[in-house]
């Protein structure tokens, strides 16, 4: 059993969210603010019965950030929908009030926050009340029983994993709690531990110790006030020798988990409460348990996230995730992933399960997200490219235009090739919805037929398609490229290096003598480029095949370094500007 469906309205971020078809394992990432810390929180007011009723009454700042004023006869709502649980005798009894749909079986549960009856004009918060509720009838109400049994249990991303462990409530004592111990065995415990203290505070230092103590509290206060103190090693009642038991690390050194790192300490908790839900589980304590993990990359390295990352999503059990990093999104099935993302001043939910991915297109666009190109999925645009010459050189030509893309949290991504189209599914309007444009080489064949244009067309819908055909059936090319322009395609020349050559000759030089000492080729070279630059396409292949001798990564990395006051080609200046549009326009 796991949510299938979120509905939030009127809370913080949220306007009118509601996600569907979700999976049991969901990822939601998304830039900072976007709303990932409040749709955890908004699932707690829900399912966590752990949440006392006084954090679900909720305050002004709850409300949503566009209402005119907070409280004002507005209303909260979150939903949860919970599906998968047909064959379940105990989850079917418990939730069957609380059905909207029976087959599939689909259980609902509703937090409302909303006015009191009666109340004419609500103002504050005096006025206001919440309900849980089952199904869609407010009159049939959730209690903890039901959550008890159902529920999600949240880690926060500023989690105290030391100070938790040490609590009450630590998955640790829980565990203990359930343990059935011999008690033969435990008053045979006592008995060595009350003896082996005995032992130790007979010596007469220990004693000395705590007869000054005893003196000091009574010249301090007098006999009447003092307190009577005395020295213990450990607990001796039985209930309080167990919960005494503490987790150690290092087998050898037994140090506490106080001296371990943060990461460490955090991957301690999250095991401890694994095996808590899953005993709770095996017990028929609880029916199902969501485990909601806020950045579960905090404090570990980029190796450990993955490695910790990969078992949590090969867990049988509910999982919603939140992440800013790309390795752990790099690993997550495509399915799972969910961006939140701020749009006119509210937080929309956007994902591919809507696509209906053939398999083969699903595993292509898994595999692509490496750790570098799953960066695009946490940032405000995207620049998709061929390869790295293109990453290294758009950024610099951007800057050179006034326009900082990592300040504006624009991200250019290499294919690493000219296959364009599974990334355009993946943001397009019906994936991701990320705003993005696309600059590819013109690639003129022998011909003189325009690879680039035709690459271009395959992106595009059918209307678009038409209008590239009919100009390329003229031979008007920039008629073809002014038609994917406007479907933010933009297409080069020839090369990108050929292209820059126009404009960046002296710094196209200065970057090859910087990388090759030899006088000869440095003179030949800038024979080449200025016969390119004049007309002479026969050099355009020696130009080419010297970038390449040196790598043309290699190569862009330095040149990138001398584009100070130089002007991109028309397509690249023009691809810049569009993005710079479109991120300002979704702000």
């Amino acid at each position: 059993m796991h949510i299938g469906r979120v509905a939030i309205s009127g809370f913080r971020n949220f306007r009118d969210l509601e996600l569907t078809d979700l999976p049991s394992t969901l990822v939601i990432v998304g830039e900072n603010g976007t709303g990932k810390s409040n749709f955890l929180h908004a699932l707690r007011l829900v399912l966590d019965p752990s949440l006392p009723d006084a954090a679900r009454q909720l305050e002004a700042e709850d409300f949503w950030d566009g209402f005119d004023a907070a409280f004002n006869g507005n209303t909260v709502m979150v939903s949860a929908d919970l599906i998968g649980f047909e064959g379940d005798e105990k989850a079917m009894a418990l939730l069957s009030d609380c059905l909207v749909a029976a087959s599939p079986m689909v259980a609902r549960l509703t937090y409302a926050y909303r006015p009191r009856p009666l109340v004419e004009t609500p103002q504050t918060g005096a006025d206001y009340e919440f309900v849980l509720y089952g199904g869609d009838r407010e009159d049939q109400r959730v209690g903890r029983e039901v959550l008890q049994f159902v529920s999600i249990r949240v880690l926060p991303a500023l989690r105290d994993a030391e100070n938790d462990l040490g609590s009450r409530r630590s998955p640790l004592r829980r565990l203990l709690d359930q343990v059935d111990l011999d008690q033969t065995q435990l008053e045979l415990a006592q008995d060595q531990i009350a003896g082996a203290g005995e032992a130790l505070l007979d010596d007469d230092g220990v004693a000395g110790i705590n007869r000054g103590i005893t003196n000091r509290l009574s010249e301090m206060v007098g006999d009447e006030f003092a307190v009577a103190t005395t020295l213990g090693v450990a607990p001796t009642d039985a209930q309080q020798l167990v919960r005494s038991i503490r987790l150690f690390i290092d087998e050898g050194k037994q140090r506490t988990v106080g001296q371990a790192s943060l990461g460490t300490a955090n991957l301690l908790y999250l095991a401890l409460l694994l095996e808590q839900i899953s005993a709770q589980v095996s017990a028929g304590e609880v029916v199902t348990t969501v485990l909601a993990v806020e950045e579960p990359e905090a404090h570990l390295h980029l190796h450990l996230q993955r490695v910790l990352f990969r078992h949590l999503l090969d867990d049988s059990r509910p999982l919603v995730v939140t992440t800013h990093s790309p390795h752990l999104a790099s690993v997550a099935p495509l399915s799972s992933i969910t961006l939140l993302r701020n749009v006119g001043g509210e937080s929309a939910g956007f994902h591919t399960r809507s696509l209906n991915l053939e398999p083969g297109v699903e595993a292509d666009l898994e595999r692509y997200l490496d750790v570098t190109r799953a960066e695009m999925l946490f940032a405000k645009g995207v620049i998709l490219v061929e390869g790295a010459a293109e990453e290294f050189l758009v950024p610099a030509f951007a800057i050179g235009c006034g326009f900082d893309l990592d300040a504006h949290g624009v991200t250019v991504c290499s294919v690493r090739g000219i296959d364009f189209f599974p990334y355009r599914l993946l943001l397009g309007k019906k994936g991701l919805n990320i705003p993005h444009v696309i600059i590819t080489d013109g690639d003129p064949a022998g011909d003189g037929s325009p690879a680039g244009i035709r690459r271009g067309r395959s992106l595009v819908g059918t209307r678009t398609r038409a209008r590239v055909d009919r100009a390329l059936d003229e031979d008007s090319y920039c008629e073809a490229k002014r038609a994917l322009r406007a479907k933010n395609i933009f297409v080069g020349e020839t090369t990108l290096e050929l292209d820059l050559i126009p404009v960046a000759r002296d710094a196209m030089f200065d970057a090859y003598a910087t990388l090759v000492s030899s006088d000869n080729k440095q003179r030949k070279f800038g024979q080449e480029i200025d016969a390119v630059r004049s007309g002479a396409n026969l050099s355009s292949e020696a130009v080419l095949n010297r970038i390449g001798r040196i790598g043309k990564g290699r190569y862009a990395q330095r040149l990138a370094s001398h584009l100070a006051g130089v002007e991109p080609p028309e397509y690249i200046k023009d691809a810049i500007a569009q993005i710079r549009s479109m991120v300002r326009i979704d702000e």
